[in-house]
C-alpha cells in the first residue's frame, strides 16, 4: 500500500494540529505549515510524496490562493482542497480555474474531512487510495 500524505496548511496551530491528528488515526502521513510560503518550500522539497495539499484560504504571509497558484504552475496536476470560513464563489469554474479540486467549509468535523480527502483520492484514481477512509469517526468540529 501506498502511504498517503498530506500536507495541512493553516494559520492557526490548534486547527493544524486537529486535523494532522485525524488524518494520522487513520494511516496518513502530515506535514504542516502555518501559512502558504511554508507551505511551498515543504511541497517543493517534498513534492513526489504528497498527495493532497488542504490548505486554508486566508493566512498571512501567503494566502491560499496564491499558494495554489505556485504550487500549480510547479505541478499542474497537483490536488488541492481549499478550507475557510468565508464561503468564496461557489462557481465551479472559478474552483477550476483557482487549480482547487474540493472546498470544505469551515467548520468542518474530522469526519467530514477524512470524506472528503478519501472520495478526493478515489474520483483521483489515486493508488493511495484504501478502503479503510470510508470508517467514521466522532463528530469533533474544528473551529476556524
Amino acid at each position: 500500500m501506498t502511504t498517503k500524505n498530506v500536507l495541512v496548511v493553516d494559520d492557526e496551530a490548534s486547527i493544524r494540529r486537529i486535523a494532522c491528528s485525524a488524518l494520522e488515526n487513520f494511516g496518513y502521513r502530515t506535514r504542516s505549515a502555518a501559512n502558504g510560503q511554508e507551505a511551498l518550500a515543504i511541497y517543493i522539497e517534498h513534492q513526489a510524496e504528497i498527495v493532497i495539499v488542504f490548505s486554508d484560504l486566508m493566512m498571512p504571509v501567503m494566502d491560499g490562493r496564491e499558494m495554489t497558484a505556485r504550487i500549480r504552475e510547479i505541478n499542474p496536476a497537483a490536488i488541492i482542497i481549499a478550507t475557510s470560513g468565508i464561503v468564496p464563489n461557489a462557481d465551479p469554474a472559478q474552483s477550476a480555474i483557482d487549480g482547487v479540486r474540493h472546498f470544505l467549509p469551515k467548520p468542518y468535523t474530522a469526519n467530514t474531512l477524512l470524506k472528503c480527502i478519501g472520495r478526493t483520492l478515489r474520483d483521483d484514481g489515486s493508488s493511495a487510495w484504501n478502503s479503510a477512509n470510508t470508517h467514521t469517526i466522532n463528530h469533533e468540529s474544528f473551529h476556524a
